[in-house]
């Protein structure tokens, strides 16, 4: 079956104020490793992510390296649609590629530009892919100081920084800054009354959040501080902690240049986290769209409202927590292409089948990517599983990203256990 999405980010731009061709770079920087000699760690816009989480024994180095520079990077590039997306060389292969983008309608798939690391000629290369066009990007990086991008590098590093959430229009929860080079406010850590939340100032997916509901989560929290202090960090967010019964949600919409015209919501999926605060996935219920776009326009307005100050244009993810008051706080704020678009757009491909429920997953196998297409063959054929990457990571292990919709929420959690199984019987 083809898979037409609801819309894609090409044409988000393209309906809200950019009008000229985009390439996309969605990459992602480290600033503790270096992915490749032409792909060094991050020295100006740098992150506050522990190294550790990534890659904590020497050996797992090389496998990192693989699957930072495809699967991590590029499971979202379906969704790019009609626009150049850069790729870089040895790491992705061209059949793998093919085999994701050949499942969509051919009116939507990107046009990938391969730019090969290893040649001596690798920033001319790129140079030459993004020439006479908008560069998008996910995250900020030192090279695109120069270039011409949809939202500047600097402008974006200080949207998606966690001290931007003290902004008096955003609706978020009580919180503070706290310097970590004062003792006095450090020691507040120490004594200050349970519950409540702490978050490093550039980091995502959770990494850098201690929710801090017992002493022992304190004590976690004091520990993980105390290595973030080491590695240079001087500020940390602190916060209330909303005790919410209801669902977390990651509100997914697209804010452009007219102020004048409403930000256009694209979904709001739950939020699956462990219960340290990682987020490790999502659920989308399509029949519900209406009724939170509805609870949520109030709240998505004031965020729009607020990055339009800035000239921004692009897409926009929030992570919403309701009160027990049912009010809606923003708890997270990210000014760019959010983990939602993974699941958001296949509202149409889904419900037409009869799947009002759909679930993002990351999946890891033996052997070649090609392995779970020949798995999975019959329900990517009726289009209930959807794999928008397979990548491999080491000789012997691939990775991949699949979406899948389900009749219920039992249906939905059935059918992840089911490729599960099927995965680790056929292909083991």
């Amino acid at each position: 079956m083809v898979v037409e999405l609801d819309t894609t980010l090409a044409e988000l731009y393209a309906n809200h104020g950019l009008p000229g061709p985009i390439v996309v770079d969605l990459y992602r920087i480290y600033t503790h490793i270096d992915l490749h000699d032409n792909f060094p760690r991050e020295s100006v816009f740098v992150e506050d992510e522990d190294p550790s989480t990534y890659c904590s024994e020497e050996e797992d180095l090389p496998r990192f390296k693989r699957w930072a520079l495809n699967s991590r990077t590029i499971r979202h590039l379906p969704m790019v649609g009609p626009a150049d997306v850069i790729l870089y060389l040895p790491y992705n292969s061209r059949d793998d590629i093919n085999r994701a983008l050949d499942q969509f309608a051919k009116h939507q798939r990107p046009t990938v530009q391969y730019v090969d690391l290893d040649s001596p000629n690798m920033a001319k290369d790129r140079k030459m892919a993004i020439k006479d066009k908008k560069l998008v990007y996910w995250r900020p990086k030192s090279w695109l100081v120069d270039e011409d991008c949809a939202v500047s590098p600097e402008l974006s590093y200080m949207l998606n920084d966690k001290r931007f959430l003290i902004h008096p229009e955003l609706p978020t929860p009580l919180l503070e800054m706290i310097s970590l080079l004062h003792e006095d406010q450090r020691d507040t850590l120490v004594n200050r009354p349970l519950p409540f939340v702490v978050k490093f100032c550039r980091c995502s997916s959770g990494q850098g959040t201690y929710i801090a509901t017992t002493e022992e989560e304190r004590l976690q929290m004091l520990e993980g501080v105390c290595r973030y202090r080491e590695r240079g960090g001087e500020d940390i967010q602190v916060s209330e902690f909303v005790d919410s019964k209801k669902p977390h949600y990651g509100v997914n919409f697209f804010v452009g240049r007219n102020e004048s015209v409403q930000p256009c919501f694209l979904g709001a999926t739950e939020q699956i986290v462990t219960n340290n605060g990682v987020w490790i996935g999502g659920i989308i219920d399509y029949q519900e769209q209406g009724e939170l776009e509805r609870r949520l326009r109030n709240t998505i307005a004031a965020v729009a409202r607020t990055l339009q100050q800035y000239s921004y244009v692009g897409w926009v993810g929030i992570d919403i927590i309701f009160d027990s008051n049912d009010r809606p706080l923003v708890v997270d704020l990210n000014a760019r292409i959010a983990a939602g678009i993974g699941i958001v757009l296949f509202s149409k491909h889904f419900m037409s089948m009869g799947l009002p429920f759909a679930r993002m997953k990351t999946v890891s196998f033996p052997g070649p990517a090609s392995g779970i297409y020949t798995a999975l063959s019959a329900s990517i054929e009726s289009g209930q599983v959807i794999v928008t990457l397979s990548a491999e990571v080491t000789d012997t292990e691939s990775v991949a990203s699949v979406v899948f919709g389900g009749r219920t929420r039992d249906d939905l959690n059935a059918v992840a256990d089911w490729i599960e199984d099927v995965l680790r019987t056929c292909l083991h």
